[in-house]
């Protein structure tokens, strides 16, 4: 297995799955890309191709040490996807790429539902880069890699799962010639472990926003509206704030500090953590326990983890109608979903949750029956099933499924 830098939603996915793989004594080799970075210029392209180099040399010896049979892929990011697909055509063997969100693009959400077709061009990927401030140097060699992660992905070789079907039929429109091995492996819930290293606090917040990135995509601009918004009915409503952050522009809470001091709400909410620090899981999920309710209005996502762990915790949680949102929480009643942007109705759901004991009560335990059926052994074993079943296409490995 192959992959890149440590942080995102994806990578931390795939620690879920490699620790229920430990648990249940699946055997696994990992090979890390040691260039960490998002895009691989930084001393110029030759680091990004030592980098590789030295990366499937490392992969090679495993694979011919372990007798590896699939080598996977376990993000969409380039390093991971060049990485393993070089390793594969020079061993010979399967060859898989699990995509947690669009390449490139990111996550599904308002400002890429509308992507062109030829999103995957050189041409398109270069503009796109350019628009971003990179120098016209770094956006030709920053879009050639971007431009042959594709064309690896559509490789006849290329075995391609998805997270979810969002993210297959938004791959499909963006012009990747492709036919997806599975559309919907999906994500677990920790519930169990999040049961065994929290506690019970008393509920002193009445909601809570969490996030592994603060940044506008993920809502964080929309918690201020909206909690002022809550405030206007609920003058002493007390609202916090904490996550486990992986990157972060300092900016962000510059401007957040300013706006919620301008909407004269600064006095009911509280930052339970170091903006660029975060905090370690599970001290996250015991702040969670301190809340009544989860208010997540992100923008831009596909399955979020976060999402789950606030339903495992007993929050009831107020959300925006993201295509992902719906696809991966649609089904639970304790998830309640506005329009994106709609601020009235949020704030409106978060008063009733609030005011509201009973109902309050009756959704919280909703919440924790629904995570408690979402285990983590479950997607594992969907997972597990549809490398078997790549493997078996070859009749050297066709007996794997029934062992």
């Amino acid at each position: 297995m192959a992959s890149s830098g440590k942080g995102a939603g994806g990578w931390l996915r795939f620690q879920k799955v490699l620790a229920t793989a430990n648990r249940e004594k699946i055997a696994y080799h990992f090979v890390e890309f040691k260039n960490e970075l998002p895009v691989p210029v930084t001393l110029g392209i030759l680091e990004f191709f030592f980098s590789m180099l030295f990366s499937i040399i490392r992969a090679l010896k495993k694979i011919k040490k372990n007798n590896i049979n699939l080598i996977l892929s376990p993000t969409e990011d380039p390093q991971a996807t060049i990485l393993s697909y070089v390793a594969s055509k020079i061993t010979a063997r399967k060859f898989a790429v699990f995509m947690n969100t669009i390449p490139y693009y990111g996550s599904v959400g308002v400002q890429n539902v509308s992507l062109k077709r030829e999103a995957i061009s050189y041409k398109e990927l270069y503009t796109s880069l350019r628009g971003i401030k990179r120098s016209n140097f770094r956006a030709i060699l920053e879009a050639f890699v971007w431009y042959l992660s594709f064309k690896v992905l559509e490789s006849p070789s290329a075995n391609i799962l998805c997270l979810s079907s969002v993210v297959a039929e938004a791959i499909s429109k963006i012009g990747l010639k492709k036919q997806i091995a599975s559309t919907c492996i999906g994500n677990g819930i920790n519930y169990t472990e999040i049961v065994s290293l929290t506690s019970d606090f008393p509920r002193e917040f009445d909601a809570i926003y969490a996030t592994g990135n603060f940044s506008p995509q993920k809502g964080i601009f929309e918690v201020a509206k909206i909690w002022r918004a809550v405030v206007d009915r609920l003058p002493d409503a007390k609202l916090a704030i904490a996550g486990v952050v992986y990157y972060e522009n300092p900016d962000v809470f510059e401007e957040f500090d300013k706006l919620i001091q301008n909407l004269n709400i600064k006095k009911n909410i509280f930052l339970l953590c170091d903006p660029l620090r975060g905090l370690p899981q599970f001290k996250l999920w015991n702040e969670m326990n301190r809340a009544k309710v989860f208010l997540y209005p992100t923008m831009k996502d596909v399955w979020p983890l976060i999402i789950g762990e606030a339903l495992a915790c007993g929050l009831p949680v107020v959300t925006y109608g993201l295509p992902g949102i719906l696809n991966a929480y649609g089904d639970c009643k304790s998830v309640c979903i506005v329009n994106v942007r709609d601020v009235k109705n949020s704030a409106m759901i978060l008063v009733e949750l609030i005011s509201n004991e009973k109902l309050l009560k009756e959704l919280s335990d909703v919440a924790r029956e629904y995570a408690k059926q979402h285990s983590w052994h479950f997607v594992s074993e969907i997972e597990r099933n549809t490398y078997l079943t790549i493997l078996s296409k070859d009749k050297q490995y066709s007996n794997l499924l029934q062992s």
